[in-house]
């Protein structure tokens, strides 16, 4: 349960309801071995099997940006940064090479204003030696990370170019923002962890030294290892080795988190940026004091946790409802319980909404309107027991799963446990105490929590937005929220039909063969309306079936005329309901159901895909039988969805990532129709009948052009008969209209497309594309991504390491069987103007080696390590046999069966070969945004 609940109030509870004033401590899970060293050093350690062979190393100090003065913004950021360019037993690149070694490609850290994580997921524990050394690295990150001053010097380009590539509307937007709302508390002026740019070009090494022996101390760190570890043996080495370093000196720096201040009148702020898109966005906060971190142990913290989940949902359930309405003054909404922003000592009730047409005003009364009516008549049993029976089918597919949690689970929940005080229970103990909650608290106990934590003080209104928008003044703010209180409400009704979600089954099919398949064992049936499904059953995961079904097609058969209207059919579909039920109806008749199935059409193929639990499989085939026959159509939903899309499809290009974004895609496509963004024109073509009509003439109609796949934990005893009940009885008209090659192909030979852009930060970005024709093989798909994850060790030792020309460089590329066999490789940079033609001399220069020379061994060693690892933990996973069973089935690929003996076969000479056949085709889209 913890995992979904926020920090509330504990003062509250005993004062306001009429339970134990006795406060049960949470007992910490016995399965961690939990230990504190003389030095203060924190540590966790826990053995888990999932995945198998692995295991999650950590190290976590209680240290960011707030404990920064105003000459040293940005150093924690920085320090994370230098950890990785050399430790007393890992100088220079050592360390990055030896994880690359053995296979760990993600080890990373990240700094936040009050937490630094580093991070080495994935480890390999097939030999003690790895262990020893990943603990050997975190004990280095912990006391002795060198700092010699010219990788310090080395790091400060990285980071300027970090920086700069991370400059953009949101980041600018909040640097404005949290001064006002946070005044007065020194959370105004610890963002973005990042630092500024003052800083970051002139701070000096020995400050950069200072800063880590003041902060970086075992009082204020925790390790956390999870995995496939002896934990008596991990414990033992852990006190051997971190025993050494030194314990806090009397005289250090005490580790205060900020305060935030109340406000007795409202603060408003309103904040623009010329690069924002997306239309204007409107935050109503209520804050009040969050329980301390030592009194969250108890089960007064779990019963408000609790009730804050209860009351978030159900707000959520009820402003969800008024966007369905064509009258709604507002397209998105969503609630929130919890932190106020990042503090640590204020929470905010936090309701969010994005205005339609009539603007600003009407959103804060909205809001403002639905808060009051909670407070003056609350929530009805009626939702309170929905809420409730969703609440407790999310937990039981938790509890279900709790022998395959993975590593990183555990892992974020010792985090939580040191940084924050959040309970660790084990999942037994907290399964008895989410039932004794639910059977506990009551809709008036939840109804007297929101009256507690809501309050005519601590309001904020902020509202976000481009610069040239129109905004309302603060008076009339103020005006808005005041008319709200002098309002005649009434209590919130609903009226639901008590009939089943199918009150009428269609006429059962059956099934007419089973068979064995050559992939993975599994089963195909081939049912009487001549549709094909494949099942697998795994036990990765106790309470999860997860289904897809795939046809050739897509937008591709839809004629161009047609196209305003088919391109909305997967955001336009769902708006309707399902059989007798609009949107909100399903919504409420399926609580407590954990079954969902989603359509999707992109430019080749459609598909059906979805999930559930065990016991609800039924109600999967029912969405699946429903949305292939039956979606309804809602008129009011649909006029809301165009006025939100209006706003977006205006605003879009606002953001200069759009602008850059439609310029490669009409580099590469020209003035195809298939490859156009959507715009203003095309949603007033765009017809809701004919989206629908287009829906069940081209993808409903035919069953059969189906290839159905269910993976999970199947019992064929009561998948069967559903699958001939829902499946077999699917229409199968045999009128499918395939997918056809309607010209979207990418430009040959070279081509460069060079454009100014006015930016609030000055920044280049480059993006080169390589395209030509290749054979669809598994080898070759392999051998294309070896050259992608060679090429990002390359890219990332010469522009990014040896020129700090960049924060880093995207790699990324596929094969691709529809239209024709064929492959992309593209490489794509943020830097500053000038070193436009020096770095792509270098990424263009490396690409020429890789051709004649082939990748070192080291790299492909690396590259091959990772792959076979990948591999190994991917064949443990539901999704990935969802995928490899599908894609044997509609391209006739077979990922799974010589996949390790492939990988083991390529050679350095193969790469280069392959590199040289597809970049010696010559087909070279460059575009280079440079700003004005």
């Amino acid at each position: 349960m913890k995992k979904h609940l926020f920090f509330l109030l504990i003062a509250l509870i005993v004062s306001t309801f009429n339970i134990s004033a006795q406060d049960k401590i949470i007992p910490l899970d016995p399965s961690v071995r939990f230990g504190k060293l003389e030095n203060g050093l924190t540590y966790y350690i826990r053995h888990n099997e999932f995945p198998a062979e692995r295991a999650d190393f950590y190290l976590v100090h209680r240290v960011g940006s707030t404990v920064e003065e105003e000459n040293e913004r940005g150093l924690a950021h920085i320090l994370e940064h230098t950890a990785f360019n050399g430790t007393t037993n890992f100088p220079k690149n050592s360390l990055r090479n030896y994880l690359e070694n053995i296979g760990v490609k993600n080890a990373n850290a990240s700094t936040s204003l009050d937490r630094t994580v580093y991070m080495l997921p994935n480890a390999p524990t097939i030999r003690e030696g790895i262990i020893d050394s990943c603990l050997l690295i975190l004990h280095d990150w912990s006391s002795e990370i060198l700092l010699i001053d010219e990788d310090t010097e080395k790091e400060r380009s990285i980071i300027r170019e970090e920086w700069r590539t991370r400059s953009n509307a949101s980041r600018r937007i909040n640097e404005k923002l949290y001064p006002i709302i946070f005044a007065g508390s020194r959370y105004a002026n610890c963002y973005p962890p990042l630092g500024t740019i003052e800083v970051i070009d002139n701070f000096k090494p020995t400050e950069l030294r200072d800063f880590y022996h003041h902060w970086y101390r075992p009082d204020l760190q925790a390790i956390i290892i999870v995995g496939a570890v002896d934990v008596d043996e991990t414990e033992v080495k852990i006190k051997k080795l971190f025993a050494n370093i030194p314990a806090t000196s009397p005289d250090a720096p005490k580790r205060v988190y900020p305060s935030v201040p109340d406000n007795s009148e409202p603060i408003i702020a309103i904040v623009t940026d010329p690069e924002r898109s997306g239309g204007r966005m409107v935050e109503l906060l209520f804050k009040y004091d969050p329980i301390p971190d030592e009194l969250k142990n108890s089960e007064n913290y779990y019963q408000q946790s609790f009730m804050s989940v209860m009351a978030v949902s159900m707000m959520n359930a009820r402003l969800k409802e008024l966007t369905q309405t064509s009258a709604s003054p507002f397209s998105y909404t969503s609630v929130y319980d919890g932190k106020y922003f990042f503090a640590k000592t204020k929470n905010a009730w936090r309701m969010t909404a994005t205005p339609g047409q009539e603007g600003i005003l009407p959103v804060i009364e909205e809001l403002l309107t639905e808060m009051e009516r909670v407070l003056l008549f609350g929530f009805t049993p009626d939702e309170y027991d929905r809420t409730k029976a969703e609440f407790i089918s999310r937990w039981q597919v938790q509890y279900n799963e709790r022998n395959t949690r993975k590593n990183s689970n555990f892992v974020n929940e010792y985090m939580q446990h040191f940084t924050d005080g959040e309970p660790s229970p084990n999942i037994e103990f907290e399964d008895e105490l989410s039932k004794k909650m639910a059977d506990l608290l009551t809709v008036e106990d939840v109804n007297n929590y929101i009256k507690k934590i809501i309050s005519d003080s601590n309001r904020i209104v902020i509202i976000t937005g481009h610069e040239n928008l129109k905004y309302p003044s603060e008076t009339e703010i103020l005006a808005a929220m005041a008319r709200v209180k002098e309002k005649t409400l009434s209590p919130y009704e609903e009226n639901l039909s008590g009939e089943p979600l199918m009150s009428i089954l269609p006429k059962k099919g059956k099934i007419v063969s089973v068979n064995k398949n050559a992939i993975g064992g599994t089963k195909e049936l081939l049912l009487s309306n001549g549709v094909r499904v494949s099942l697998k059953k795994t036990n990765f995961k106790e309470d999860q079936i997860l289904f897809s079904a795939i046809a050739r097609g897509g937008l591709s058969a839809i004629d161009v005329e047609d196209l305003p209207s088919a391109k909305l059919i997967n955001e336009v579909l769902p708006l309707g309901g399902l059989g007798n039920f609009n949107t909100i109806d399903l919504r409420k008749k399926l609580a407590g159901k954990r079954a969902a199935v989603k359509f999707t059409a992109n430019l080749y193929n459609q598909y059906f895909s979805g999930s559930s639990t065990v016991k609800d499989a039924e109600t999967l085939l029912q969405l699946l039988y429903l949305t292939f026959t039956t979606p309804r159509q809602d008129e009011n939903a649909y006029q809301s969805f165009l006025n939100s899309g209006k706003n977006q499809i205006r605003n879009r290009l606002k953001n200069p990532a759009n602008v850059f974004s439609d310029t490669i895609a009409k580099a590469r496509y020209g003035d195809n129709p298939y490859a156009q963004p959507y715009t203003l024109n095309d949603l007033k073509r765009a017809d809701y009948d004919r989206i629908m009509q287009l829906y069940q003439e081209n993808f409903a109609s035919d069953a059969a052009a189906y290839h159905f796949a269910f993976v999970g934990n199947i019992d064929e005893k009561i998948l069967f008969p559903l699958i001939e009940q829902y499946i077999a009885s699917l229409p199968a008209k045999k009128t499918h209209k395939s997918w056809r090659d309607v010209g979207r192909k990418t430009r040959t030979g070279e081509y460069r497309v060079e454009f100014t852009k006015e930016l609030q930060t000055p920044k280049a970005t480059v993006y080169s594309l390589w395209s030509g024709d290749v054979p669809y093989t598994l080898r070759n798909l392999v051998l294309h991504n070896a050259v992608i994850d060679i090429m990002r060790f390359v890219y990332k030792e010469k522009i990014r390491e040896e020129k700090g020309g960049t924060y880093g460089v995207s790699v990324g590329g596929e094969l691709s069987k529809t239209p024709h066999e064929c492959f992309n490789f593209n490489f794509r940079f943020d830097t500053d103007a000038p070193l436009v033609e020096p770095l792509l001399t270098i990424a263009n220069a490396e690409l020429d080696r890789l051709q004649t020379e082939g990748p070192n061994e080291e790299n492909w060693q690396k590259v091959r390590e990772f792959m076979l690892k990948k591999h190994n933990e991917n064949l443990a996973e539901n999704s990935f046999w969802l995928s490899a069973v599908q894609q044997y089935h509609y391209i006739g690929l077979d990922k799974v069966t010589d996949y390790v003996n492939i990988v083991n076969s390529i050679t350095t000479s193969e790469i280069r070969d392959y590199a040289r056949n597809i970049f010696s085709q010559k087909n070279n889209i460059k575009v280079i945004r440079l700003p004005e």
